[in-house]
């Protein structure tokens, strides 16, 4: 995380002036632009994508605590207000901090040091959530909830997702370490997304075939594989 794009809603000139005077004196910040009113606050949030919200709760139109609950966890919320009452209120919504009005600069830099760390842990769950595939020339992001299973055939990796079939440049091996434990190692050439399994059928050699939501094909575990898709189930339905 190098830059915070922050978006300031202040409706007080002193206030704001103060605020914009600190931000000045602070790095890795970009101030992309302003609002007055809480509408004002909703709407530029939703056109510019801030990654951090500096906003008062006593806002015009629509309050502090109204614009975060609207906002709906698309940016970052630090409040910046002269009313302490509403902080348990603030915490519950999510919101990074809260600042007491007058805050120093010190305050401030604390604040945003904690946004840059939540930014930093947003975008690290964001990166594991999504797998990057090619298509000739094109790269794909795709979602690893959509994922039905990879597979290996003749030492390439393909990943199967809402009927369609993707090359990615990594081995099952180290998709292993990276992929969440829905996904199981059924075969040394195959994993699956266990919440697309529908059902599955034991054969005399101790493998299980599985059918997988949207594909046709049935998939044949290895018997370790077969042992380790159970025992992952069978812990789920302990839990």
């Amino acid at each position: 995380m190098s830059v915070i794009r922050i978006l300031i809603a202040e409706d007080e000139a002193p206030a704001l002036n103060r605020l914009k005077r600190q931000l000045s004196q602070c790095s890795d910040i970009d101030i992309i632009g302003q609002a007055e009113t809480g509408p004002e606050a909703i709407q530029l949030a939703n056109e510019l994508k801030p990654d951090l919200l500096l906003m008062d709760i006593q806002m015009p139109g629509v309050n502090g605590l109204n614009v975060i609950k609207e906002l709906k966890g698309r940016c970052l919320v630090i409040f910046t207000t002269a009313y302490n009452q509403y902080a348990v209120d603030a915490f519950e919504q999510a919101a990074v901090d809260y600042l007491l009005k007058p805050y120093d600069l010190t305050r401030l830099q604390l604040a945003l040091e904690r946004a840059k760390e939540r930014l930093i842990e947003r975008n690290e769950r964001q990166k594991h959530s999504y797998i990057k595939a090619v298509t000739g020339q094109r790269s794909q992001y795709l979602a690893l909830t959509e994922i039905t299973h990879f597979h290996v055939s003749a030492g390439t990796t393909w990943v199967h997702c809402s009927n369609k079939t993707y090359l990615i440049d990594q081995s099952l091996s180290c998709l292993e370490k990276t992929l969440p434990p829905f996904f199981v190692r059924v075969h040394r050439n195959a994993v699956v997304n266990s919440h697309k399994i529908k059902e599955t059928q034991r054969q005399l050699n101790g493998t299980l075939k599985l059918s997988l939501s949207g594909v046709d094909a049935w998939l044949t575990t290895s018997r370790n594989g077969a042992r380790k898709l159970k025992t992952y189930l069978d812990n789920l339905s302990t839990v």
